[in-house]
């Protein structure tokens, strides 16, 4: 499911604040699935109210369950955990992520993270694996992606008609997972 970006940035609009996305888990997805033709409702730079978006390239797998527990995963992204971009809309909002201190030891210091500096090879790897897979194989895994949700959906749907209507909400995506007399009142 999807937080509602453009109503959520009419508000930040209204109340003159910025709005930060965090994309973390379908920040790779959706724009592929967008680009294949799918119906995704903006939720990056193009509302005006985002000023930033944060994506986790180590969370970019996704496991979907095809034919059995054996076969059950596509690697999608295929990150090491602790991998993460912070995107801003403008250069001067970037500006104010950076710390520096004098009041260090070894004299001035400056990072782009509150945690110091870190190791290369954190960001190296997605941007090797983004160049490696690119935007054929990314559309085409998210595609996959997308199948297999539609397998999910049509496997709950028939798994829900044999269960009494209070138990058949699966509230994975109210768009995808919601069985037809779930959310209508037990007659009595």
């Amino acid at each position: 499911m999807v937080d509602p970006i453009v109503e959520l940035g009419q508000l930040a609009v209204e109340f003159g604040i910025g709005l930060h996305v965090d994309c973390c888990l379908g920040g790779f997805v959706l724009p592929w699935l967008k680009r294949l033709g799918f119906s995704i409702a903006n939720f990056d730079f193009s509302v005006p109210a985002v000023t930033s978006m944060s994506v986790d390239t180590h969370k970019v797998r996704s496991y979907i369950c095809m034919r059995s527990i054996q076969h059950a995963f596509l690697q999608y992204g295929q990150s090491p955990k602790g991998s993460s971009v912070v995107l801003y809309r403008t250069r001067k909002l970037r500006r104010y992520m950076y710390f520096a201190t004098t009041e260090w030891p070894g004299g001035l210091y400056a990072s782009p993270t509150l945690s110091g500096s870190r190791p290369g090879a954190g960001i190296a790897a997605p941007w090797a694996s983004l160049v490696s897979i690119g935007e054929a194989g990314f559309k085409r895994q998210a595609a996959a992606i997308a199948d297999g949700v539609k397998k999910l959906k049509s496997g709950c749907a028939e798994l829900f008609r044999f269960l009494p209507a209070p138990l058949t909400t699966c509230d994975l995506g109210p768009q995808y997972f919601q069985h037809p007399g779930a959310l209508r009142p037990r007659q009595s």
